[in-house]
């Protein structure tokens, strides 16, 4: 295994995350968000779980935190849940959607 990646893995996992201040958040509909960013003008667009997951952002949280969250309501398995909000949260990191930040 990539030492590496499962050491940046475990150090995310202690970050807590918050949306930045930086972006407009609109529903689209039930199942979807658009996500505008003031400083570059573009916008994302969010569906499904990552809508739940990006909701859950709202509340200044940390990746384990969400992961437990996602387990309740979807009864799914924590350890395939675990790469994919890691990735998930990584990407809106990159598009500067979400910030990382230590209590």
């Amino acid at each position: 295994p990539n030492i590496s990646i499962m050491k940046e893995n475990i150090w995310r996992l202690g970050m807590k995350y918050k949306i930045t201040e930086k972006v407009d958040v609109l529903e689209v509909d039930n199942e979807n968000l658009a996500i505008y960013d003031y400083e570059s003008g573009d916008v994302h667009y969010i569906s499904g779980t990552g809508k739940m997951i990006f909701s859950l952002l709202e509340c200044k949280t940390n990746i384990p935190q969400i992961i437990d969250k996602l387990c309740e309501i979807y009864s799914a398995n924590r350890n395939e849940l675990e790469n994919d909000v890691t990735e998930f949260i990584k990407e809106l990191e990159l598009k500067k959607v979400v910030i990382a930040y230590e209590d």
